[in-house]
């Protein structure tokens, strides 16, 4: 009689991705929610808050702008092997992803002139994002 012993292999996925990014991303998309939830409660005078919060609000933005810097820049890394016709496909690919963020800014500038008219956002941190996001196919 023989025995078939099998090892329990787990099919562990080796990923590319940079743990520490993504930690931080959520890092600052749990506290950017914090933060709008507060000014929205305080806005709306559901419960009215002490003003010292709000000196913590420019880290957030800082944060995202260092994110998608280094994101982009790791990004481009990892394509330089690309052929020029893929690395045109993928600088295309960038353009209208930097659109998309940028349209998702146009469309909160809508938003906020509609039903916070005294407090619209104009240029926020979704256009300058995406503005820099199809920038960043010149310079990168």
């Amino acid at each position: 009689m023989q025995i078939n012993v099998q090892k329990n292999q787990t099919n562990k996925k080796h990923t590319d991705r940079f743990i520490e990014l993504d930690m931080l991303r959520g890092f600052a998309i749990i506290i950017m929610i914090f933060l709008h939830l507060l000014w929205d409660l305080d806005y709306f005078g559901l419960i009215p808050l002490n003003k010292q919060i709000y000196k913590i609000q420019p880290a957030i933005p800082t944060i995202f702008f260092l994110l998608v810097g280094m994101c982009m820049i790791v990004s481009r890394n990892r394509k330089n092997y690309l052929s020029v016709d893929e690395q045109k496909k993928y600088d295309i690919h960038l353009i209208i992803r930097g659109l998309k963020i940028f349209g998702l800014g146009m469309l909160l500038t809508a938003v906020t002139m509609i039903f916070i008219p005294d407090r619209p956002i104009i240029f926020g941190v979704l256009h300058c994002i995406g503005l820099c996001i199809i920038l960043s196919t010149v310079f990168l």
